[in-house]
């Protein structure tokens, strides 16, 4: 994927790439009828998401416990399980992100276990911030840009 394709994909109306940007997770959006998942936000959102103006949100909302409440989270020293360094991002499919926390320390739940193995995943559930492929995208913006910035500051410093 690259700049023009993703802006082919998106000119191209009838192309099967909007059926991913449905405001449900896990649901085909037919474009004719079902809104965005960006609401009439359009291009606004591609903006919000690349200068990060939501990445401060607990990214595992709806977990149980304190890392899934408003303000909890892996990142809140007095939430437990929190991270006890710096945590990248795992990315996969859920049976090999389960696979791979329990495999590095991780117990428990599937966000919990991610949080103890010190790997930061996206863990969306309920209705407070819903899964879906925009918050999927915002979060996968918010873990590069922040890779990008360790690395500049680390061949800076």
């Amino acid at each position: 994927m690259n700049h023009d394709k993703c802006e082919a994909f998106f000119s191209d109306k009838s192309h099967r790439f909007h059926e991913l940007w449905g405001e449900l997770g896990w649901v085909a959006r037919h474009p004719d009828k079902d809104g965005a998942c960006w609401g009439d936000r359009g291009w606004k959102f591609f903006d919000d998401a690349w200068w990060g103006r939501d990445c401060e949100r607990n990214w595992y909302s709806g977990n149980s416990g304190d890392l899934g409440k408003v303000f909890g989270g892996p990142f809140q020293a007095w939430v437990w399980p929190h991270f006890s360094e710096n945590a990248p991002a795992l990315l996969g499919f859920d049976e090999s992100i389960d696979w791979y926390c329990t495999s590095h320390g991780g117990s428990g739940q599937h966000a919990a276990a991610c949080v103890m193995a010190n790997v930061n995943i996206l863990s969306l559930y309920g209705d407070r911030i819903p899964y879906n492929i925009c918050r999927n995208f915002e979060w996968q913006v918010r873990v590069h840009t922040e890779h990008i910035l360790r690395h500049a500051r680390a061949r800076r410093d």
